[in-house]
């Protein structure tokens, strides 16, 4: 993977002890015109971020919006560039992960002439790997509550399925300072990597994905 994503799980997952491949320097510079190979979209701002119930299981309307925005950009860039990629769209929730797919659509072949996009949960994308993973955190709620995703296995999973380019899209006010019981919260040891290595990682409010 790219040495900025595998600094990231080095660091917050295995004590800085795991070693990372070569990436050749054509592969690193793949997503150059991205912020940073970690980027996370910040919804914090966005009035309407908040996620909604959905049986046993939450959406995030904003998230899946902000999501297929950005995979419109990338498939552009990729057009441009005569590249093919694949990406992986991962959230945690069943429910989010069909919202996705239904504003995405990853068997629409004129709309993603130069992606292989796959949407899924976390859990079954576990084992596999893709050139981009844009990741839907989903939640944001007054109580600060995430639920199962506090799982540090589950994070870590979610964050290490990127060879080239790691984006987060999710509300990272809420999701640092969440509210996990006796438990650390792993979301807010990302964060703090993120915050404190500005050449390899950046957080961008929501705007920014038009922009690009």
């Amino acid at each position: 993977m790219h040495p900025a994503i595998g600094g990231l799980i080095s660091s917050v997952f295995y004590d800085g002890k795991l070693e990372n491949g070569a990436l050749p320097r054509s592969r690193r510079r793949a997503f150059d015109w991205m912020p940073a190979p970690v980027t996370w979209v910040s919804t914090s701002s966005l009035p309407n971020r908040s996620e909604t119930r959905s049986g046993e299981s939450y959406v995030n309307s904003q998230e899946s919006e902000l999501v297929a925005q950005l995979l419109d950009r990338i498939e552009a860039r990729c057009r441009e560039r005569r590249r093919r990629s694949t990406v992986g769209v991962i959230a945690g929730y069943s429910a989010q992960v069909e919202h996705l797919t239904t504003h995405i659509d990853p068997s629409d072949r004129r709309r993603w002439g130069n992606l292989d996009v796959e949407i899924a949960t976390i859990d079954s994308f576990q084992g596999r790997e893709c050139d981009v993973v844009v990741y839907s955190t989903v939640r944001s709620n007054a109580s600060q509550r995430i639920g199962f995703l506090k799982d540090y296995r589950r994070i870590n999973v979610a964050l290490s399925r990127a060879r080239e380019l790691l984006v987060i899209v999710g509300d990272d006010l809420m999701m640092e300072n969440a509210t996990v019981g006796a438990e650390l919260n792993p979301f807010a040891s990302v964060l703090a990597y993120i915050r404190t290595h500005e050449d390899d990682c950046k957080i961008v409010p929501a705007g920014f994905v038009s922009m690009l």
